[in-house]
């Protein structure tokens, strides 16, 4: 590929500046880590003015929880009118005494109203909402007390229970600065200038230069974006810093093997030497492989400090997979072209603080991503490819089959298409074979001995099936939740969590697709539709209401004009073969948790295409092909949602059976006959 600079003319002011480039990337590396070094500081060591060493005794029935040194949670069950009576040991320099009233994330009732007073000392009301967190209150402490006795007295009627968020004392009263505007703007200008600046330094540099300082800049963008939006979200000017967010929040409040805990016990239980389990048994809807990532930040008995390290951890691997991308991506695009899609996946909006498989998603897709371009290099040299690019395109998707099944049937497709129909290699098949059963094997026998089970993959790929029918509105018993999977296997006579469940269940979901193929067809649409309308900010930003559809648009045209296909294949996957496992299967609509990591492949695909002069030739040589792709792109926004509202509507139509008897289906069940 002929080695341009996009959009920047040869001229002798350009070559003027090359001499600068590598200078400037390197100021602006230093830059950016030293903008990570102290926002993260912020954020994990220093999340507000620190709280001074102390102790604190509190009655047997309050539940205390240690933040960090010198700050403490409290938690009463049954807090009714009676005061609860806490006491510091307080060290000589103690001025202040803070306060911040929380609530219950499991439901329950917490204190709105609550009174704090300080034994000889002033005293405030804190009023607040019951399932809300109050801002800071901040108490003069008397002078000269050793002991800091506070009371604290529920004003509500109702008993109730008491949560208090954080406690502690301090020296100075901190100064909250100019609040979140200013936040905003400093973020938002440093970020984005450096952005700019980074991007246009690409364009100067030569490949050589760019697979050195190139790597360096965007092994530190990611974190430092990652640690702006951190202190953006957790900020104790507007919202709990992360140490409050975790103690407060589902990580640690929730049972064992919730969404945002699994991988913390999992890997709690990794480092005590158990293996992965949850609760000393293994999890039958989670594949291992995140709780060994987790296992990567240490302390196997501090949950807290673990969800910290995770953050950091989880941090550092999209740091790594973006610069890995971009150093792969120089094989086959100029670094113009390299460094704008790399600094578009660095800022991508990825929730490193909710610790699950999905915040790890958009790394292994970049990774993925980025075996594909050396895979892409090979190949357009026409030459036979050396067997370690083959080793390393599949050892991508095995990084992500050791988080999660889902990859199987796209990992089984690509295989076919490549070494079955494109190069009728198929002794390369053994690659993909050795890498699923160097994982699934170690997973079957390490669970045999606690359920008697032979099982390679997860025991839920059944129940992930029955839920993902009702995503759509519908006349059937269902909800879309565990529990309706749970109550209707226990029905038939099976236990939740087993592989014989799991099986049945995906037999009688093959059933009654077949029963409904109306149905199913209007639940493949209605997912369809809210994959290629719910992108990140578009609600929000309107304009970006159909993006995800637009992008596609891009990516058919590459493969009906025929320019560079097997790129864009490889690049694109996860879109086509990936996303519409999940317009079967349960897919999450209320957060899209599982359609957002595949959208970075889509920009990258997208993206390749769109700065690619060529391209656009090919595109005018072909108006006739381009112009029906694009017209079918509009008929989609157009007419989409009215055929999805028409099947929804038509219920005579959609629950049409005309191949098997419904009856013969344990799930058709409809609310007029029975609920649950």
């Amino acid at each position: 590929m002929a080695d341009y600079i996009l959009f920047l003319p040869k001229h002798r002011l350009i070559s003027a500046l090359k001499p600068f480039t590598i200078p400037l990337l390197c100021a602006l590396i230093f830059g950016l880590a030293f903008l990570s070094i102290k926002r993260g500081s912020i954020v994990f060591l220093e999340p507000a003015a620190p709280a001074l060493q102390s102790s604190l005794t509190a009655p047997k029935e309050c539940k205390i929880m240690e933040i960090d040194s010198g700050r403490f949670r409290l938690e009463v069950a049954d807090f009714s009118n009676e005061q609860l009576r806490v006491q510091f040991q307080a060290p000589p320099k103690a001025r202040y005494l803070m306060i911040r009233k929380g609530y219950d994330i499991l439901g329950g009732k917490a204190a709105a109203h609550i009174r704090v007073s300080i034994q000889d000392g002033e005293s405030i009301e804190v009023k607040g909402e019951p399932d809300d967190f109050t801002p800071r209150y901040f108490i003069p402490l008397p002078l000269q007390k050793e002991i800091i006795k506070v009371v604290v007295e529920n004003l509500d009627s109702d008993p109730a229970k008491l949560v208090i968020d954080e406690m502690g004392l301090y020296r100075n009263k901190p100064q909250l600065g100019k609040g979140l505007k200013h936040y905003l703007e400093n973020i938002a200008l440093t970020l984005g200038l450096s952005a700019l600046l980074g991007i246009l330094l690409h364009s100067f540099l030569e490949k050589k230069g760019a697979s050195i300082f190139g790597v360096l800049y965007f092994l530190v963008l990611p974190i430092a974006v990652q640690c702006s939006v951190l202190l953006l979200l957790f900020s104790p000017e507007w919202a709990r810093d992360l140490r409050i967010e975790f103690t407060s929040g589902p990580a640690l409040q929730e049972a064992a093997g919730c969404n945002l805990n699994y991988g913390l016990y999992m890997a709690s239980s990794i480092l005590q030497g158990k293996g992965p389990l949850i609760v000393d048994m293994p999890p039958w809807c989670r594949m291992p492989g995140y709780g060994f990532i987790l296992a990567l930040a240490g302390y196997p008995f501090d949950m807290l400090q673990m969800a910290m390290n995770s953050v950091l951890v989880q941090m550092c691997l999209f740091a790594l997979s973006v610069a890995f991308f971009f150093w792969a991506a120089l094989r086959i695009m100029p670094p113009f072209m390299a460094g704008l899609i790399s600094t578009v996946l660095a800022f991508l909006p990825i929730r490193m603080f909710y610790l699950q498989i999905e915040s790890m998603m958009p790394a292994v897709i970049v990774f993925c991503s980025g075996a594909a371009c050396l895979f892409c290099s090979q190949y357009y040299k026409g030459k036979q490819i050396p067997l370690r690019y083959h080793i390393l395109l599949h050892s991508s998707f095995a990084f992500w089959f050791f988080l999660r099944t889902d990859v199987l049937p796209a990992w089984a497709l690509i295989s076919l298409a490549i070494y079955g129909v494109h190069w009728r290699s198929w002794k390369y098949f053994l690659i993909p074979i050795a890498f699923v059963l160097a994982i699934g094997l170690p997973w079957a026998f390490f669970k045999m001995p606690f359920t008697g089970e032979f099982s390679m993959t997860t025991n839920s790929i059944g129940a992930s099936m029955m839920v993902g029918l009702w995503e759509i509105p519908h006349q059937f018993i269902w909800p879309v939740t565990d529990g309706a999977y749970f109550s209707w296997i226990t029905g038939v006579g099976l236990e939740p969590g087993t592989k014989a469940a799991s099986d049945y269940a995906v037999q009688e979901v093959f059933r009654f697709c077949f029963t409904y193929p109306v149905y199913v067809f209007s639940l493949i649409w209605h997912k369809f539709l809210i994959f290629a309308q719910s992108f990140w900010w578009s609600k929000y930003i309107s304009a970006l209401c159909w993006i995800r559809l637009y992008l596609m648009t891009i990516i058919v045209l590459s493969f009906v004009l025929n320019y560079k296909r097997f790129q864009t294949f490889l690049l694109s996957w996860p879109i086509f073969l990936n996303v519409p496992v999940f317009f079967l299967f349960y897919s999450s609509l209320g957060d899209g948790r599982f359609y957002n990591a595949p959208t970075a492949c889509l920009l990258i695909a997208a993206l390749s295409l769109l700065l690619d002069p060529e391209f656009y030739r090919r595109v005018y040589s072909h108006l006739g092909r381009a112009a029906v792709i694009i017209i079918c792109m509009f008929g989609v926004m157009k007419f989409g949602p009215l055929v999805d509202d028409y099947f929804i509507k038509n219920e005579k139509l959609r629950y049409w059976a005309p191949f098997l008897d419904p009856t013969l289906s344990t799930l058709n069940v409809v609310e007029k006959e029975q609920s649950i």
